[in-house]
């Protein structure tokens, strides 16, 4: 996910749509990455294919060492940061029925770019990331129509819509 996310110039990115209109950007196959936000309400719009699956992050976030962060750093913040995520805080709900959250932690290395537009303020370059972990859910594939996907972190709701074709 963070390889589809981090590939996007944040000027187009999905994560920083705040209507919905970016959803489709370079998904394929039937999985799609719902794109999360960086932590503020949004309410977004999403037409997907039939047949599609969508990978919801609830809550995620992954490391990569450099001057400032050691490997050892990376794996202690990522692993406090979802920890910190207390059983009832995080939930995901299709049509206000709730949805399964899985704790996905991968310490297999990706690398990524980052161009010019880089997200997060990262400079451009090629980066070696260790680990990456969060709260993530699988739904669908949906029936033909207007679905409400939810997603609660702590007091905080973030709310997508996504159609179906």
């Amino acid at each position: 996910m963070w390889q589809w996310a981090i590939a996007i110039p944040a000027s187009h990115s999905p994560i920083f749509d705040k209507t919905g209109n970016r959803c489709g950007i370079a998904q394929r196959g039937d999985v799609w990455f719902l794109a999360g936000s960086t932590g503020a309400k949004v309410t977004r719009t999403c037409s997907v294919p039939a047949g599609v699956r969508l990978f919801v992050p609830i809550v995620n976030t992954f490391c990569f060492p450099d001057a400032a962060f050691s490997e050892s750093f990376c794996v202690t913040d990522t692993d406090d940061f979802i920890e910190s995520f207390q059983l009832g805080t995080a939930q995901l709900t299709v049509d206000g029925t709730p949805v399964t959250i899985t704790d996905v932690r991968d310490e297999t290395d990706f690398n990524f770019a980052v161009d010019a537009n880089g997200i997060f303020g990262a400079k451009p370059g090629i980066y070696r990331a260790t680990i990456a972990r969060g709260l993530w859910g699988i739904v669908g594939p949906l029936a033909p129509g207007a679905h409400t996907v939810s997603m609660r972190r702590r007091d905080r709701c973030l709310l997508c819509r996504s159609t179906t074709a």
